[in-house]
């Protein structure tokens, strides 16, 4: 019920704008998604072989940073993860959506997730997306983002992966994203969010069913869970090993509510 209330409620915002980005293959930019009330500034990166082949279709891993990257200066994003990653490799062999999230005090919650959901899904209609493989994953508060914007949306997401993230109650008790590959990280030596809370959120999922992978850094704190996870180049290829089955009638079904107009 809460996925056809959330769909629902995308299709009426009727007051969005369907920006044109201006991304340059090779290189990221910082552009700005108009929600009618207010604008979501976003990084978008597209490889650097983009385009070259017009009938190939790309990866996509929408990342979420931590909180203290919220605001309206979305070069403020690059300092972790992908979005630093592919400003120095611009033949990262994905396309990275990088949302920055405005300060959560000056819009209503629920008016921010739709948005970020309304920019992801102009970027998969705009460019060249394999709509089986798109990613998602985040950091410290974008770990928890992670976990909401995929127990929010319909199942388009191949992958997970939510890093330095807590407990999140709402989801565990409703058995959360069962139906999606997530591989969790959390640092043992982190006082930021407990790792006692990622692990409690990874053991309840798993007991719903789950296909959930757990690392655990003994001697990592906050920062260092991140930049171990993204520095490594399993979590990638792991990505990659997933797909959704496209053709089939749900995902067909499911982009079909979404990207109705």
């Amino acid at each position: 019920m809460k996925r056809v209330i959330f769909i629902i409620a995308m299709l009426s915002l009727a007051t969005v704008t369907w920006a044109q980005d201006t991304a340059t293959p090779g290189e990221q930019v910082a552009l700005v998604w108009d929600a009618g009330e207010f604008n979501v500034h976003y990084l978008l990166f597209l490889p650097a072989d983009y385009g070259a082949d017009p009938d190939r279709r790309w990866p996509m891993i929408v990342f979420h940073h931590g909180s203290g990257q919220q605001g309206s200066d979305a070069n403020r994003v690059k300092v972790h993860g992908p979005p630093k990653i592919v400003e120095e490799e611009p033949d990262f062999p994905f396309i990275v959506l990088s949302p920055q999230i405005p300060f959560f005090g000056d819009r209503p919650v629920s008016e921010i997730n739709e948005a970020v959901t309304q920019l992801l899904l102009n970027v998969v209609e705009k460019q060249a997306v394999d709509e089986r493989r798109i990613y998602m994953t985040g950091l410290s508060g974008g770990g928890a983002y992670t976990w909401i914007i995929a127990y929010l949306m319909p199942p388009i997401f191949a992958a997970l992966a939510p890093i330095a993230s807590g407990y999140l109650d709402f989801i565990a008790a409703d058995c959360g994203v069962p139906d999606v590959p997530i591989w969790a990280f959390n640092g043992m030596r982190d006082y930021a969010v407990p790792f006692e809370e990622g692990e409690r959120m990874v053991n309840e999922i798993r007991a719903c069913g789950a296909d959930i992978r757990f690392t655990a850094y003994e001697d990592a704190g906050h920062i260092e869970t991140w930049e171990r996870a993204y520095g490594d180049p399993e979590l990638y290829d792991w990505f990659l090993s997933h797909q959704l089955p496209l053709p089939s009638a749900v995902t067909d079904q499911t982009w079909g509510q979404v990207k109705a107009r």
